[in-house]
This record gives C-alpha cells, structure tokens and sequence, in this order.
C-alpha cells in the first residue's frame, strides 16, 4: 500500500510540473480495452498508468457474489472460468513527435461460476453467476507511438492484453 501511495505521489508531483498531460483508450488482439493516463515533464520524462477491461468475461445473469457462497448449490453450477484486470505503471522518454515506454504491473485474476436455477427463483430467468478473486500475476510490456496536433497514436504490447493499437488526446506542448 505504502508503495501505491508513492507513486501516486510521484504522479500528482508529476502533474503540477507537466508538459503533457494525456488520456487514450484502445484494444488488443486479446479483447481487452486499455485506459492510459500519463504525464511527461518538461525534460521528456513520461510517468502512465493503465486499466485494462476484458470484453469477454463470459458470465451470465445476475451476480449474487455477496448473497450466496461460492460453493453454495452446487446442482446449479453449469460453467466456470477466470477473466484477468490488468493494471500497468510506465515510464518512458518523450521525444519531438515520438514516444516509449516500458510497462510492468499485475494482472488481477477473478473467478467465475455461471449457474443455473431451475426454479427461476434466483436470476435473470434462472441465470445468476459468483465471483472470487484469483491469484496476481506479473504483467509487462512496451508501448511506443507517435503525437502531433494534440492526438497521439500508439502500438502497445503486454504479456496478457497482447498487441494493440491505442488512440488519444493530450493537453501541453
């Protein structure tokens, strides 16, 4: 926690001495849709940071997490499986139109049961899933792209989100 609250320091020190101040959004071969903010002082230093959402969780109906246990009724249970939340802190160099950062963060595993009641009692018409955090692992990557007229087109590769392709805006010189 200590270390979180670190950066997040070095990200709102960053901020008050930015040049460039930015966001983008994008997606990846593996269904993912990366949200970056990142910062770059006035010597080129670039500090991000960046969500990853999967497109593709696959659960169905309702979500009764907090109300039924995971192993509760397990007569109902039709289908599992596990979706990751990647989280990524960058730094990297700015140049004239040109930019690079290295990445490393967690990947935030979350299982999932899509179950089936067959009374209709729980659900939508009898859908309802559970949800349980899985294991953090180690994610990584690169990103390198270009910016001009307050747009900036990026190519980003991480080990769980794949390759991608990222479009955004800037405020700053």
């Amino acid at each position: 926690m200590k270390k979180i609250l670190i950066l997040f320091g070095i990200i709102i020190s960053m901020n008050c001495s930015a040049q460039k101040i930015g966001v983008s959004f994008g997606y990846t071969t593996k269904s993912y849709i990366p949200i970056d903010f990142y910062f770059a002082s006035s010597s080129g230093l670039g500090l991000k940071i960046s969500l990853s959402v999967d497109t593709k969780k696959n659960t169905e109906g309702e979500n009764y997490s907090s109300t039924i246990n995971w192993d509760a009724f397990p007569e109902d249970h039709k289908s599992e499986g596990s979706y990751l939340t990647p989280i990524d802190f960058g730094i990297g160099k700015f140049f004239d139109q040109f930019y690079v950062f290295g990445l490393i963060g967690f990947s935030n595993e979350t299982l999932y049961r899509n179950c089936f009641d067959n009374f209709h009692i729980l659900g939508e018409n009898g859908n309802y899933y559970k949800l349980v955090e899985g294991n953090n692992d180690l994610n990584y990557g690169i990103e390198a792209g270009y910016f001009k007229s307050n747009i900036n087109i990026g190519i980003i590769y991480t080990k769980y989100t794949g390759l991608g392709f990222k479009l955004g805006i800037y405020i700053g010189d």
